[in-house]
Parts: C-alpha cells; sequence; structure tokens
C-alpha cells in the first residue's frame, strides 16, 4: 500500500486546483448518494456494485487508451486506500510538509 500512498499523494499535490475542486466535489456527492442508498433498505452490495460498473463505463467510454484507464484506477484506489488508513481530515486541507 506505500507506493499507492505515495503515487496518490504527489498525485493530489500536482493535481491543478479546478480539478482538485471538481475531484472533491464529485466524491462528495457519490458519497452522499450511496449512503442515501443505503439508508433506504437497498442492498448496500448492489448499490456500491451498480455505482462502480456506472463509473467504469464512463471512464472506460472517455479514455483514448487503456493506460488512461488503469491509470485513473490506479490513482483512485490509492485514495480509497488512503481514506481508508488516516480518513478524510488529512484530505481537507491538501498536501502538508509534515510526515504522517
Amino acid at each position: 500500500m506505500g507506493l499507492f500512498v505515495f503515487l496518490t499523494v504527489k498525485y493530489d499535490y500536482i493535481m491543478k486546483a479546478e480539478y482538485q475542486e471538481d475531484y472533491n466535489l464529485s466524491y462528495q456527492l457519490t458519497e452522499e448518494m450511496l449512503k442515501d442508498l443505503a439508508h433506504k433498505d437497498f442492498s448496500a452490495g448492489a448499490v456500491v456494485s451498480g455505482a462502480l460498473t456506472a463509473v467504469l463505463y464512463r471512464l472506460m467510454l472517455g479514455s483514448q487508451d487503456p493506460q488512461t484507464v488503469l491509470g485513473t484506477i490506479a490513482g483512485a484506489m490509492g485514495q480509497a486506500a488512503i481514506r481508508m488508513e488516516i480518513g478524510d481530515e488529512i484530505l481537507k486541507d491538501g498536501p502538508s510538509e509534515e510526515v504522517h
């Protein structure tokens, strides 16, 4: 997981501010939607699987090559690993010089 964390933090650091804002908004809205559906007696597994399928479809549809798809998936996996390991709080203010 260390490599994912390094690459993801490095990616966050070089991501343009306009894209970081888009990323954060997309993450927040998707998370809210998944939470809402989970609280309405839907199957959590089916909801997440359906959302993941839709996202992967959009990713494949809009990508120019397989490397872009794989790079995006790797970055997303790294972000998810960070969120699981250290939580959302560390990501709110952007990268810091502090060693975690």
